[in-house]
């Protein structure tokens, strides 16, 4: 009786994966985008401020305002295309990009918020990177009560602090000080989730990407922001006489440099652009002209302002000229 019941129900499962399994990815060039009417966006799900759903279930944030300004420029209509962030970004690229989830075997025209880096294209040989559009960095944010000023990371051995899992941050916290830190760091599956950890008092500072803590803690009085010095585990050496860090933040939010640390100094700022399949750069010189419009213009710092975060021109822009 019981295996009667669940034939059909297996049976139908087994149909239903094979459909999907068979099913073509939806990659398409230039012409074919212009022809549809619509652009298919990657944005990553629940990602504030840069993508999320507001409070009318609608989506919302940098990412998603830069995208409508980019499908309007080139006179299509943008659709959504949500990521969840996998283990790695070659995870990301090959679900959102080149082949999709094997779920639904469906993909993105291009995807937002990739780091503009060779290495990653090199790796990744399916895609190709275009249209750098801001840098980002990291930041750490610190409780002036528990922490009046900030000197070093060995105040992490009384003090704790909130990471993201499995980020740069959370390895290198974990690894400082043959791992006398350890015990004081609480992890969280989120940054905002470590922002709140933050706020609600029971951690003294919190390190993650600049946009998402600007956003969220940049309003709170006792919060103060630094650009912490990130260490490359694997080189210790003694690093002295830094340069200043030239300082082109809003005079809202208060930026402190530190410039004296243990390690050598890894990289602490990076570019952001997109990422299309290899086959259809066609499409990605088209956004990318339009992005270094959107930039020349203003209009991608009025974004960012919008959204409480400060725009940073990217490297690469920033280098040739």
């Amino acid at each position: 009786m019981n295996s009667g019941f669940r034939l059909p129900f297996l049976t139908g499962w087994v149909v239903v994966l094979m459909v999907l399994a068979f099913s073509p990815t939806q990659a398409r060039k230039y012409d074919d985008v212009i022809e549809s009417g619509y652009v298919l966006i990657g944005i990553y799900r629940d990602f504030p401020p840069y993508s999320y759903l507001d409070s009318k279930g609608q989506p919302a944030g940098i990412d998603v305002d830069l995208g409508k300004k980019i499908a309007l420029r080139l006179g299509v209509n943008p659709r959504w295309f949500w990521i969840t962030a996998d283990e790695n970004m070659d995870d990301d690229l090959r679900n959102a990009i080149w082949k999709g989830h094997f779920l639904t075997q469906k993909v993105a025209d291009f995807m937002m918020r990739v780091p503009y880096e060779r290495e990653l294209e090199r790796r990744n040989q399916m895609i190709a990177l275009f249209a750098p559009y801001h840098a980002e960095m990291f930041l750490m944010a610190y409780d002036i009560r528990k922490i009046p000023e900030f000197q070093n990371y060995a105040i992490f051995q009384y003090e704790n602090i909130a990471l993201q899992l499995d980020t740069l941050p959370d390895f290198m916290m974990t690894g400082m000080y043959n791992g006398r830190l350890a015990n004081k760091i609480i992890r969280f599956l989120s940054q905002s989730e470590a922002n709140k950890n933050l706020i609600n008092g029971e951690s003294a500072a919190t390190i993650g990407l600049s946009g998402p803590l600007l956003n969220e803690l940049s309003g709170n009085k006792n919060i103060r922001f630094l650009i912490p010095p990130m260490q490359e585990i694997t080189r210790p050496q003694k690093v002295l006489n830094c340069p200043d860090i030239k300082k082109d933040w809003t005079s809202k939010v208060q930026i402190e440099v530190q410039c004296k640390w243990e390690y050598a100094q890894a990289r602490t700022e990076w570019d952001i652009g997109i990422a299309v399949m290899e086959d259809f750069r066609q499409l990605g010189y088209a956004v990318e002209i339009e992005m270094e419009k959107l930039i020349k213009d203003g209009v991608i710092g009025g974004i960012f302002s919008n959204h409480g975060v400060n725009f940073r021109l990217p490297l690469f822009l920033s280098e040739q000229n």
